[in-house]
């Protein structure tokens, strides 16, 4: 049989240091990427305020500032002075406007420049241009999003997920934040995707995630913007029970599996959502931050529950980091020129490489 064309994995050197550059600009730039959960819990708890931030912290590093105002409309603003770049502001806290501390420039919580000090009796100022820029906000329950520039709406990569979990307590969803982690890993941003979005490694990775799932009824789906990887439950384990008229009706979910493009992973299970934001490093390096939410009610119980179950998904990372960093070391052999596809659980690696081609083609 003749190989098809772009049936191979994604050639080494688009992981390339030299590369790096441009699928921070083409792909995580224009993304939309889960607002670290520290940013939304230092809003105040009523009234106006605000509370600063970074988009995709450790690569982008945009400075952000996330705003409630008098009527609790939330927006996400550019954290930049439009007149000569300083930060606005360090700390959450209540506020009824914004003051630039260099040169006492003011703006209002929607972004609005109400003054600025040496402009007065200027023609047509303040313009649009000296009004703070409004970026892309959006939300999952109490999961916040953001974008500066997203090359899609939010909803075409959270409509399918809300077909499959829309009928789940989502208002209910509260952080642990004892259970949030953050995990460094040895490997490309994109190899430690490549690993998340096949499941033909678990019989060989994973031995006590293998024994929780039937592996023969593991599903994988694409999604415009994503995938969707499904895991039923083996007997025994506990598992969600979809209503009729479900995708899913009839089937004991152990998990649901998105991936969000570019670089977020939503699991959800019978307890709650456990979040995977990849945050680049650089070329070889990556954090992948874990945030635990629950829908279970408080209680000593619940958290114990929780904890044990939160450090099985731990122990897999581990398992997973392993295996990711080896290919990091492989990745660039000379004698490595790219795997075919496996025609059984690499679908969605092969959709994600050809969603990052689609990026970095040229407008």
């Amino acid at each position: 049989m003749s190989e098809p064309a772009g049936d191979r994995m994604l050639p080494a050197d688009r992981l390339s240091p030299a590369a790096y550059g441009a699928l921070v600009e083409r792909v995580l730039a224009r993304g939309w990427h889960l607002l670290d959960p520290e940013i939304g819990a230092a809003l105040p708890d009523a009234g106006p305020g605000v509370a600063p931030g970074a988009l995709l912290p450790g690569c982008l590093d945009e400075p952000v500032l996330l705003s409630r105002d008098a009527e609790g409309a939330e927006r996400l603003l550019s954290n930049v002075c439009t007149h000569r770049a300083a930060l606005l502001v360090d700390a959450p806290g209540p506020s009824k406007r914004l003051r630039c501390p260099y040169h006492g420039r003011r703006f209002g919580l929607d972004g609005r420049c109400e003054a600025a000090p040496g402009f007065e009796g200027l023609a047509g100022f303040p313009g649009p241009d000296a009004h703070l820029p409004q970026l892309g906000l959006g939300s999952l329950g109490p999961l916040r999003f953001g974008a500066i520039a997203p090359m899609m709406p939010l909803n075409a990569l959270l409509d399918p997920v809300l077909e499959r979990i829309g009928w789940l307590p989502l208002d209910r969803l509260r952080p642990v934040p004892a259970l949030h982690q953050d995990h460094l890993v040895a490997a490309h941003w994109a190899l430690y995707l490549d690993n998340y979005l096949e499941g033909l490694h678990i019989p060989f990775v994973h031995p006590a995630l293998n024994a929780a799932l039937d592996m023969g009824a593991y599903q994988d789906h694409r999604l415009p913007f994503g995938t969707l990887q499904i895991g039923i439950a083996e007997v025994g384990q506990r598992a969600m029970l979809p209503p009729p008229g479900h995708p899913e009706a009839g089937q004991r979910v152990l998990a649901w599996y998105f991936w969000l493009f570019p670089c977020t992973m939503l699991n959800i299970y019978p307890w709650g959502i456990s979040v995977n934001a990849v945050q680049p490093l650089g070329p070889a390096a990556s954090r992948v931050r874990f945030s635990t939410w629950t829908w279970e009610p408080e209680g000593a119980a619940t958290e114990a529950a929780l904890a044990a179950a939160v450090q099985g998904l731990h122990q897999t990372e581990v398992e997973d980091e392993q295996v990711v960093a080896r290919v990091q070391r492989g990745i660039g052999a000379r004698a490595y020129r790219g795997g075919r596809y496996a025609p059984v659980r690499e679908d969605g690696l092969r959709h994600f490489h050809q969603l990052l081609t689609r990026a970095l083609a040229p407008d």
